[in-house]
């Protein structure tokens, strides 16, 4: 047996493309060799069949996932807002963000923490009117940064589907990153206008970003009472399910 360490790469998706060839090893739950595969020894012709799968494997993981990390950096000013956001989609969820507004600093760290997206956020705006158009045109600039981000798309998953609870509220979404933007949202207390976030504002911010990064989303709130645990339990669905529709599948290669 030789015991094979693939380090920066996910031994289950080599695990999954090896199958697909007829190519069965073994992997493993231990986690110290938990990125490491098992490959028996073999004929001459079955080693050299194992090569150029494995080959093939690395060289697109080095022209996909390696050659360029996915950013983005885009600047609005408006009459009401003037919006700095940089992302990386193949960070480590790291985030820097400045904003006025207390609960969209902490939303947009749960997309960086829970999607593993790095997220720099320069955000200013007039408060004399409310909190709509900081919002609001920073779901814009978001949306802009996740479309240029994904690029032409190719390779992705493309669809995530995530339930996820924060205490009592429990919120289901399901999205598409096709390249059209479309969104139906249930909050669940769409009337609900309270708070310097409110739960409306919220059903308007993932309109705003799905417009813009050009993706479908369903969102579902299946329960909740509080504002806070809303806000959040949707803002930790919606980045876990970006994070499998943005996620490489290696069996798909380039195409879109």
């Amino acid at each position: 047996f030789i015991l094979c360490d693939f380090g920066q790469y996910d031994s289950n998706d080599v695990f999954n493309q090896l199958a697909q060839k007829g190519i069965f090893v073994r992997k493993f739950s231990n986690k110290l060799i938990s990125n490491c595969l098992r490959i028996s020894s073999g004929t001459p012709d079955q080693t050299g069949k194992l090569l150029q799968v494995l080959d093939n494997i690395i060289s697109w993981y080095k022209n996909n996932t390696m050659k360029q990390q996915r950013l983005s950096k885009k600047i609005r000013s408006t009459g009401e807002t003037e919006i700095s956001i940089e992302i990386n989609l193949d960070g480590k969820g790291s985030s820097k963000i400045n904003s006025p507004i207390g609960m969209l600093n902490h939303m947009l760290d749960q997309i960086a923490r829970h999607g593993l997206v790095d997220i720099k956020a320069d955000i200013k705006g007039d408060l004399e009117t409310g909190t709509h158009h900081i919002i609001e045109d920073t779901a814009i600039v978001l949306g802009m940064c996740i479309d240029e981000a994904l690029g032409d798309r190719s390779g992705i998953t493309r669809m995530g589907d995530k339930t996820c609870m924060l205490d009592e509220a429990l919120c289901h979404i399901a999205i598409d990153l096709s390249g059209r933007g479309y969104s139906v949202i249930d909050m669940g207390e769409e009337s609900s206008n309270e708070g310097e976030f409110s739960i409306d504002m919220c059903r308007h911010f993932y309109e705003s970003l799905s417009s813009n990064g050009r993706f479908g989303i369903h969102l579902k709130m299946l329960s909740g009472t509080n504002h806070h645990h809303i806000l959040e339990s949707s803002f930790k669905t919606f980045s876990r399910a970006l994070k499998e529709a943005a996620s490489y599948d290696p069996r798909r290669l380039d195409s879109i």
